[in-house]
């Protein structure tokens, strides 16, 4: 059934539930409040779910609802798919659900929590309250059971508590450390050596969008810790044999130069912007990152390559240990510019969790 809305402009100022009971004549107060909590009602274009919302004279309501020929009660109510609110691109794929957790792979662009600043467009929270599932609300209802955030221009894996439960759970495992994050990155240029940052962050005093080391003293600071391993290095060459070639000699293998520098990173603690500050303070930066990069050439691209690779937990009931992986975007490839097969060798997931093994010998910036 195809998606239709009613549009109505409000005389007095009232209630949100109130409001449209006055206009929606053939439905009861209780199915409006439903169709409101379901994420099918705009205020001047932007989703409202708080049925005590306040409306005030001159504001626009849009009523969505699925009718095949008349507008009738179950049309508002039923059959509603979350994917429709958002375009193609960004509806999140599920890498694993259960009653307890939904771990979705994020795709880049795709905001987590709505702002002032988003002019109305949809969020993840608002496509998972669009869904229909239960969801933790232990943090509040705007948090759809949302326990750790991924940036804007971020793809990959994110954790979802779909009971208070699970959400108590995960949050004590993300502050103790216990679940592990693994991210990859095309950075401007490639680490020194394998390094970890131990570096408190705080409010950027030059811009108070970014984040910066802490000075001695800042009020705000919070511990913040990252490890960074090297992948791949720009003009790296690779010596590519597949099964066909592989018993042949090198002069008749392929050859291939790498043109990005890949890198991971493993965070021991979970700031704002921790991966891309860190990185700034030793003179890297994400490819694509307008914000912490250079003002140049390759700030200019329209993509940003920061991706959460795999995260790892422990089931909140089960207490089975589990590994997601978001399998790397087509992009972090194409910029690269080497066989797949080598790439995926070299981020399978047992290999790069081993890359941290170590990671307490290695050059440590405090």
């Amino acid at each position: 059934m195809e998606l239709k809305n009613k549009n109505f402009i409000i005389k007095q100022n009232a209630r949100l539930d109130v409001a449209l009971c006055s206009h929606l004549v053939e439905l009861s107060r209780a199915s409006i409040a439903q169709a409101i909590k379901n994420g099918l009602v705009l205020v001047n274009q932007k989703l409202i779910t708080k049925t005590s919302f306040k409306v005030q004279d001159g504001d626009i309501i849009t009523f969505n609802y699925y009718d095949s020929q008349n507008f009738k009660e179950q049309d508002c109510l039923e059959n509603f798919n979350g994917d429709e609110v958002l375009p193609a691109e960004l509806v999140p794929k599920i890498l694993y659900e259960d009653g307890d957790i939904l771990v979705l792979d994020k795709p880049n662009g795709l905001v987590v929590h709505s702002a002032p600043s988003l002019k109305g467009e949809i969020t993840l929270v608002e496509w998972l309250k669009h869904s229909g599932r239960e969801l933790a609300d232990i943090l509040g209802q705007n948090r759809a059971g949302i326990v750790h955030r991924l940036d804007r221009g971020t793809s990959g894996a994110l954790v979802v508590a779909k009971n208070n439960f699970a959400s108590k759970a995960l949050s004590q495992q993300l502050a103790n450390k216990s679940a592990k994050r693994v991210y990859l990155a095309l950075c401007d240029l490639a680490l020194r050596q394998n390094c970890l940052v131990d570096r408190p962050l705080a409010r950027s005093q030059s811009n108070r969008l970014k984040k910066a080391i802490a000075k001695p003293g800042q009020s705000g600071a919070k511990s913040a810790k990252s490890a960074f391993a090297n992948i791949f290095g720009e003009q790296e060459n690779i010596i590519y044999q597949n099964n066909l070639s592989k018993n042949l000699p090198l002069n008749q293998a392929s050859f291939y130069t790498c043109l990005a520098n890949l890198i991971c990173a493993k965070l021991f603690s979970g700031r704002t912007h921790q991966i891309r500050a860190h990185l700034a303070s030793i003179n890297r930066h994400i490819l694509g990152d307008t914000l912490y990069g250079f003002k140049g050439s390759v700030d200019k691209m329209n993509e940003f390559f920061l991706h959460a690779y795999l995260l790892e937990l422990i089931h909140p009931r089960t207490n089975e240990r589990m590994r997601f992986v978001a399998p790397l975007p087509n992009k972090f490839y194409k910029k690269l510019n080497i066989p797949k097969e080598i790439i995926d060798e070299k981020i399978e997931p047992d290999v790069i969790c081993g890359l941290f093994d170590d990671c307490d010998e290695w050059l440590c910036y405090k």
